[in-house]
């Protein structure tokens, strides 16, 4: 049977049909069965650097590659795939994940998608081959995914459509490799290989203006599609909760928004009655306060400290210190008010 550990004894029978002892166990693993078709979520497997990835997956380089708990939505919730660079600039670390044996990697009929992100912005999640499974130096780049996104809530969707795979290979492979003095960690999750579908995702989605009750969102046609549905909700929803409006135009404003409220979205090309592509997203943005006639602020209630947050519609810029402290006394309000600091002395000066 195919992926199954075994054991097994080995006796020998000398002369007169005498048995001598069992020796043993000896212990083996069955390879995989190549797959046509895959879709990992990475459930119900243990997690932790000791063991191993989901069944027929393996993993390779001198950098961590494990299973670990904190997966959020987008991503599937709990498990997901991790894979560490430690930030060595003289040695620096290489992870592989290394994905089951497919059976129809040149038949471009099919591609690879999955969810990512990283702790450090602006990092790259490689997408390659092996030549050889049981060796990662004969891996082959295929792409680069640019994660752009730190937090979980906002990983990003990636498409990956393979062509011109070599015959006789079947493992693709995902590669973090850290070549900067920085630690990094990659979170992957909702690995799946499927066919291409008849309808093309959109692309680039991008958020071009805010108001405080609306949004104008834009994206790339990747088809010909010239009707699109759009998903939105508050960040980190599910698929299928959300506000799904239909769009003709491109870009779109959204509407009805609420103010000072952060939003996320995806988009969906229609290409028939019942065709769609799936959603892509979600991208994040947040609406501006709504403007005032009159406003009243004396900065009580709020936490004080330089990383705290400041009051509600305010912000905060330049490179000198704003913000708030205890020590206001009459004629102020006490006892909190609003601290900013700057320096004529500093080269170059501060300003808040």
């Amino acid at each position: 049977i195919s992926n199954t550990n075994y054991h097994f004894y080995v006796r020998a029978i000398c002369i007169g049909d005498v048995p001598s002892s069992w020796s043993g166990p000896f212990d083996f693993k069955t390879q995989c069965d190549d797959q046509t078709s895959l879709e990992e979520d990475f459930e119900g497997y243990p997690t932790g650097a000791a063991n191993p990835l989901a069944d027929c997956w393996g993993k390779g380089g001198n950098g961590t590659v494990n299973l670990t708990t904190g997966s959020v939505a987008p991503m599937s919730p709990t498990i997901r795939l991790t894979m560490v660079g430690n930030g060595s600039l003289a040695t620096p670390t290489v992870s592989y994940a290394i994905l089951p044996p497919l059976s129809n990697l040149q038949a471009n009929t099919h591609r690879l998608k999955l969810i990512a992100y990283a702790t450090v912005a602006n990092r790259y999640l490689e997408v390659g081959y092996l030549t050889d499974p049981s060796n990662v130096n004969s891996y082959v780049f295929i792409e680069n995914l640019s994660l752009p996104s730190t937090t979980a809530a906002t990983s990003p969707e990636f498409i990956v459509t393979p062509n011109d795979i070599p015959a006789g290979v079947k493992n693709l492979v995902l590669k973090n490799k850290e070549i900067e003095p920085v630690a990094t960690t990659a979170y992957i999750d909702d690995v799946i290989w499927e066919p291409i579908p008849a309808c093309n995702e959109v692309s680039d989605l991008a958020v071009l203006s805010t108001t405080n009750n609306s949004a104008q969102v834009a994206w790339i046609e990747n088809g010909s599609a010239t009707d699109w549905e759009i998903q939105y909700g508050t960040p980190g929803f599910e698929i299928g909760t959300g506000t799904i409006v239909s769009a003709t135009t491109n870009p779109y404003e959204l509407t009805g928004l609420s103010s000072d409220t952060n939003y996320s979205f995806y988009v969906r090309a229609q290409c028939s009655a019942s065709s769609f592509s799936p959603w892509i997203g979600p991208i994040a943005f947040k609406t501006l306060c709504d403007p005032v006639i009159a406003y009243q602020q004396n900065f009580e209630g709020y936490a004080t400290g330089t990383t705290s947050a400041m009051p509600i519609c305010w912000a905060r810029g330049g490179n000198g210190a704003t913000y708030i402290i205890t020590g206001s006394v009459s004629p102020m309000s006490p006892p909190n008010r609003l601290q900013m600091t700057a320096s004529s002395t500093a080269n170059p000066a501060t300003e808040s």
